[in-house]
């Protein structure tokens, strides 16, 4: 194989791997963006659900807390804009 060849087959897989890491990359992006909506969804459930059990007046707070899977100090501050 000739030098010129050489460096032209050392570039285009320099190359490949560089599209490689790119396409990784959004695909990683991607996935993360997704996982993150998921997560903002579980929480606006959460505190829909604390809201509805405030509003009930029927549980402690702790409840509340335990039961949502919400610190007590968010449920605490839930209450206090109630």
């Amino acid at each position: 194989m000739s030098a010129d060849a050489m460096l032209r087959s050392l570039s285009d897989d320099s190359w490949r791997w560089i599209e490689q890491g790119r396409i990784e990359g959004a695909e990683r992006d991607r996935i993360s963006s997704i996982h993150s909506a998921e997560r903002r969804g579980r929480r606006e459930q959460a505190l829909t659900a604390a809201k509805n059990f405030l509003a009930m007046n029927i549980l402690t707070h702790e409840q509340i807390a335990r039961g949502v899977g919400l610190p007590l100090e968010e449920i605490e501050k839930l209450a206090a804009q109630m």
